[in-house]
C-alpha cells in the first residue's frame, strides 16, 4: 500500500510514481541509474479508488481497489492489484496470493 486517499469521494483516483527502489530488482536499478541521464526506461505506476464506504458522511468501513503497474525495457508487466479494507480496529490488505491484517 504506497498512497491512500482519505475521502468519501467514489470518482477521485489518485495516480502516483513509485520509486524504484520498491519494486524492482537491485540489477535493473543499477542499470537504471546509469543510463537515467539519457533514457528511463523503468516505471513504477500506481493507482487507487475508493470501492466501497458504508456511509460517506462517516464512514466506519471503507475499501480501495489497488493497483500497481510495473514497466521496464519498454515491456508491461502483468498488473498488481489488492484491497485496502479499513474499519475502526483494523486495516486489511488483501491481494490473490497473500493477505494482511493489522489491528
Amino acid at each position: 500500500c504506497f498512497r491512500l486517499l482519505l475521502a468519501g469521494e467514489k470518482s477521485i483516483e489518485v495516480k502516483d510514481i513509485i520509486p524504484l527502489s520498491k519494486e524492482l530488482s537491485l540489477s535493473i536499478k543499477w542499470i537504471q541509474d546509469f543510463l537515467a541521464p539519457i533514457v528511463l526506461f523503468c516505471q513504477v505506476n500506481f493507482t487507487s479508488k475508493l470501492h466501497h464506504a458504508d456511509n460517506l458522511f462517516y464512514p466506519e468501513n471503507v475499501e480501495f481497489l489497488n493497483q500497481v503497474k510495473v514497466k521496464s525495457f519498454w515491456k508491461k508487466e502483468p498488473i498488481t492489484e489488492y484491497n485496502v479494507a479499513v474499519s475502526e480496529s483494523k486495516i486489511e490488505i488483501k491481494s490473490k496470493n497473500q493477505s494482511l491484517c493489522i489491528e
